[in-house]
């Protein structure tokens, strides 16, 4: 929520909350829209930020950006190392090259 934000006041497509919705008023929410309402500018903003947003496929992103993770960092072994420095081994069976899952559950 916060990111978003952030994004769309530096981009002027929008006006910021410093506070979480449930915590804000409905005054402040009313100020909030008003602003963006009036300011011609930030209205244009706001237009091409949309067209921009519609124009991606957020499923499609989300898929290769998961994907480019596992092939450069999981598959690697660079997530492990990088996890495994910060936060100590990874807990968990672990198996072995070569053996399956059912393998190591059975030696278990």
């Amino acid at each position: 929520q916060f990111d978003n934000s952030r994004c769309l006041e530096a981009l002027g497509a929008g006006v910021g909350l410093q506070d979480p919705l449930p915590k804000i008023s409905w005054q402040q929410l009313a100020l909030a829209i008003s602003r963006c309402l009036s300011n011609k500018a930030m209205r244009a903003e706001a237009r091409k930020a949309s067209f921009k947003l519609q124009g991606e496929s957020g499923v499609h992103l989300a898929a290769r950006i998961v994907d480019d993770f596992m092939k450069k960092e999981v598959a690697t072994g660079k997530w492990k190392a990088s996890f495994t420095q910060i936060r100590g081994k990874p807990m968990g069976r672990q198996v072995s090259k070569g053996s399956s899952t059912s393998d190591t559950r059975e030696a278990m």
